[in-house]
């Protein structure tokens, strides 16, 4: 069962066919039916990355690695706290503390130019390595540093940037254990659940301004049905199954109602196929501007890696873009070096990568598809043959 999760190809299969089946307990009338088009594409993508999983596991099979504590980590680590200190001094403050102050700021203005996305995307990456240290040498040290790199995120409110490095140090620690335990299995479930619920309690404080968790204006406003009103069933889950689901809502809801889609390569390139700082210089040179899609309900935004596809070129830009998918899969695997240091950490990020995109265009968000090129700098430029353990 291991080889399931930690299998890009297979967890491309197990993230999006969850989301189905979350989508079909039929919880909010806001909801269109799965056309038999949408269907057909996932059976058949399912089809063929299974093909590529296998193919995978039969060339070049995941072996975990166990890597030795870095002399540079504590170094890396006060170069990554100072140039985020160089950027509060810039800001004139810390965003969490102006936040929580209460103070007119705009979080998502923060950073100077062109040098924080470079720091902010390696600060990801290298948490993710610190973590892989600290599973292999098992030192207090190594989780300090982890936990000091990680909380630069926190610090300058980046939800994001921190969940998607806790999602591939989850995924480092799965490449570790030799094989997953029933228990395990227990462990997790138990754990989403309460996530799951705090999730929900934490949705009803934001709408209702710190005031109550229990607030019936959410549920309210997704058209809940009647099964869902009279079960057992804690209304705080509603959140999560929205949230969840409702990017293959919106990928619908667009099918069924973007009748006259005409095909515009530009946008497709620039919007679809490119990281966004590429994007942000090509666009004005193409002359092009992104395709919306068609949104079940203004407050719902999250779509998936296939939404704007199909917004740009129909039904064969959502073909094309699976394929440009296991393009991309297949040929960073291949780019991996398994005696390196480097390799969980890279494995992990494109792991993450691959969860992601069931709830956005992650090739497009550099914040995290740009992580993946750390990995093959330090493994191809900088890292010396390694001599480390393999753990199968």
């Amino acid at each position: 069962m291991k080889k399931y999760l930690i299998s890009p190809f297979y967890l491309y299969i197990i993230t999006f066919l969850s989301i189905f089946l979350i989508y079909n307990l039929g919880w909010s009338r806001l909801y269109p039916p799965l056309s038999f088009g949408l269907v057909a594409f996932f059976m058949l993508s399912f089809f063929i990355a299974f093909f590529f999983a296998a193919l995978q596991t039969r060339v070049k099979p995941f072996k975990n690695v166990a890597i030795k504590e870095s002399p540079y980590s504590t170094a890396v680590v006060l170069l990554i706290v100072l140039s985020f200190g160089i950027e509060f001094i810039n800001n004139r403050g810390i965003p969490l503390f102006l936040i929580l102050g209460k103070a007119d700021y705009d979080y998502a203005k923060f950073g100077i130019k062109l040098f924080h996305p470079i720091l902010a995307t390696f600060t990801s990456f290298y948490a993710v390595y610190l973590f892989h240290q600290f599973i292999s040498v098992k030192k207090l040290k190594i989780f300090l540093l982890f936990i000091i790199t990680i909380s630069m995120h926190i610090l300058v409110y980046n939800r994001g940037a921190f969940i998607m490095v806790l999602t591939s140090s989850v995924f480092v620690f799965l490449c570790s254990i030799k094989r997953i335990k029933f228990k395990i299995y227990v462990y997790l479930f138990i754990i989403i659940a309460f996530l799951l619920f705090l999730f929900g309690i934490a949705g009803n404080l934001r709408i209702s301004s710190g005031k109550t968790t229990k607030t019936n204006e959410f549920i309210t406003s997704t058209l809940p049905n009647s099964y869902f009103l009279n079960s057992k069933i804690p209304h705080e889950y509603m959140w999560s199954y929205i949230y969840i689901s409702s990017p293959l809502a919106n990928l619908q809801n667009t099918i069924l109602k973007d009748k006259s889609i005409e095909a515009n390569y530009k946008a497709f390139i620039c919007y679809e196929l490119l990281p966004d700082f590429f994007s942000k210089k090509l666009v004005p040179i193409l002359n092009t501007k992104e395709e919306k899609p068609i949104l079940i309900t203004k407050w719902l935004t999250a779509v998936s890696l296939f939404t704007g596809a199909y917004s740009t070129l129909g039904w064969f830009g959502l073909y094309f873009m699976f394929i440009y998918l296991m393009f991309i899969l297949t040929v960073y695997i291949g780019l991996l070096k398994k005696q390196n240091d480097f390799f969980v950490t890279g494995f992990a990020i494109l792991n993450t990568f691959v969860v992601y995109n069931a709830f956005d265009n992650m090739i497009f968000f550099s914040g995290l598809s740009f992580q993946l090129i750390y990995p093959l700098i330090h493994m191809y430029f900088f890292s010396k043959k390694n001599k480390v353990t393999h753990k199968i």
